[in-house]
């Protein structure tokens, strides 16, 4: 795992005596220290030994990386990631995390993740986002459940580091994140993990709360980034065949002028969704919203695979 830039990156520590040392949460910060959110940890029931704020370093997967190569020490057995602008739920969601990894039988269990909620006090395009967008927020498990991500396809495990515990032994076996990946640097990571062997589990008890686009600008620019780490991925893992080929810019005009001309009937036609586990499902309605995401990632993810790079 890359960790050349752990001595020099600016990381902020906030030490707990009175902390488990056998995890370590790693915050990755482009905004500053999130302040709310240490707050939250330092309540939390089982409190982390350390929580590194790591400030400033891009792309994510680096930051990642630095703050697991600081956090190494021979006492540290998981690495809890949370978003700089996460807040946990309650004062339990990180003993909710920790808790499957020390069942018996759970030894090739790498990631535990929670469900991912809108904040309190959310707009209502916020909501709307939430009850329309696949995967802009993960419901509540009744109880705990394998999301492992697909081989094949686009499956996805419903644990996102938005808020998640990773053993450090399967994260070290696939040498951690990539740093060259500006987007996609989750699913990619999980891929590998799941392509070694290892286990996904989503547990109740455990959620974060985490904000989605608040305009429609902003969803659409988000998920227009999205479609571009998706066909960053599809170009290093052809053989997961995530998305068309796209040679050339005749073929990129015609997928984008195909999906255009299917806009209006993908607000108001069926959508694939994924439920649980990864597994795509239909779901019915009038989603505008969902139809306007979806077509941003796929000019996202044409501008992308038209580019040629690989990453």
């Amino acid at each position: 795992m890359p960790h050349a830039l752990a001595d020099a990156a600016p990381i902020h520590e906030v030490a707990h005596e009175d902390g488990d040392p056998s995890f370590v949460v790693v915050v990755p910060s482009i905004r500053g220290r999130p302040a709310a959110l240490i707050a939250d940890l330092a309540g939390q029931t089982r409190r982390p030994g350390r929580v590194l704020v790591v400030e400033g370093v891009a792309p994510n997967g680096r930051a990642r990386n630095v703050g697991v190569a600081a956090a190494r020490d021979d006492r540290v057995a998981t690495i809890v990631f949370v978003d700089d602008d996460a807040r946990l739920d309650h004062e339990r969601v990180l003993e909710r995390l920790l808790e499957p990894f020390e069942l018996p039988g759970n030894e090739r269990l790498a990631v535990v993740g929670g469900a991912k909620l809108l904040p309190d006090g959310a707009s209502a395009f916020s909501r709307r986002v939430a009850a329309e967008v696949p995967r802009a927020v993960c419901a509540e498990p009744e109880r705990p459940t394998e999301t492992n991500p697909g081989l094949r396809g686009a499956a996805l495990s419903e644990v996102t580091t938005t808020c998640c515990a990773i053993r450090l032994e399967a994260l070290e076996a696939v040498s951690g994140f990539d740093e060259q990946l500006v987007r996609g640097v989750d699913t990619d990571a999980f891929y590998r993990l799941r392509r070694a062997g290892w286990d996904f589990l989503l547990v109740p008890g455990a959620a974060a709360r985490h904000p989605v686009p608040e305009s429609l600008g902003e969803l659409f620019r988000l998920w227009r980034a999205r479609g571009e780490g998706h066909a960053a991925e599809a170009r290093r893992w052809p053989e997961r065949r995530l998305g068309p080929p796209i040679e050339g810019a005749a073929a990129a005009w015609a997928y984008l002028g195909l999906r255009a001309f299917a806009l209006p009937a993908h607000m108001l036609m069926p959508v694939t969704r994924f439920g649980r586990g990864g597994r795509p499902r239909v779901a019915l309605g009038f989603r505008p919203l969902a139809a306007i995401a979806s077509f941003a990632a796929a000019c996202g993810y044409t501008a992308k695979a038209r580019g040629g790079r690989g990453r």
